[in-house]
């Protein structure tokens, strides 16, 4: 696998001991384990869908899981992670089926210490919720396809917040687009798959592109 080069995918904009971490070029499989070792999740919640059109879909009784991991000890992990060359992004760079795959291997570290969260924290996942207290249906919307991995973003993000990245391809296709967003804090969330009542993985329209678009645009 061709990770993107120093001129292709550019640190320039940041300094110090920051761009340091970035430019170490930790690879992705020692990364994803080292975030797993040393991940707290710091929330989780069984998220429903909050509108639909489609009454083969219903809002508020189709839902995913919903976890937030911290890795405060090691605040520049999660950075990597999102930012890095060889991180989520930088897989997806790569190609669309690259970045899905290292999706799911990172999901597949932390999978365990979410489902353990989710056991221990009744209140928030026990039978008085949509998941009904089935780590079983938890499980499968983290192992399903359109599950995730991404940079945690506040409720009035604000993208164009600097240091950001510079990414010839991206930048060609979209030169003031979100993906420039390179935030630094130590936490990523992990969202699985919606799923209906009836067992069925539901992707929302504008996702069903997500891969390709990241690869192309570096965001969905």
């Amino acid at each position: 696998m061709t990770q993107p080069t120093s001129d292709e995918w550019s640190f320039a904009e940041f300094d110090g001991e920051r761009r340091a971490h970035l430019e170490s070029d930790m690879p992705f499989d020692k990364m994803a384990q080292r975030i797993a070792d040393l991940a707290v999740v710091s929330s989780g919640c069984v998220d429903p869908l909050r509108t639909s059109e489609n009454p083969a879909v219903p809002a508020g009784t189709t839902w995913r899981a919903w976890f937030t991991i911290n890795v405060a000890d090691e605040a520049w992990l999660s950075d990597l992670c999102f930012n890095g060359r060889d991180g989520v992004r930088g897989r997806y760079w790569v190609g669309a089926a690259d970045g899905d795959a290292a999706t799911a291997s990172m999901i597949a570290l932390l999978r365990e210490k979410l489902l353990q969260f989710a056991a221990h924290n009744p209140e928030r996942f026990g039978s008085a919720t949509l998941a009904g207290g089935d780590l079983r249906l938890l499980a499968r919307s983290l192992d399903a396809a359109s599950a995730k991995v991404w940079a945690y973003e506040e409720k009035s993000q604000r993208f164009d917040a600097r240091p950001r990245l510079i990414v010839k391809r991206w930048a060609n296709q979209s030169p003031s687009g979100d993906w420039r967003w390179a935030p630094s804090g130590p936490l990523l969330d992990i969202k699985g798959a919606f799923y209906t009542p009836d067992d069925r993985e539901f992707v929302l329209p504008e996702k069903r592109e997500r891969a390709r678009s990241i690869h192309l645009y570096g965001f969905s």
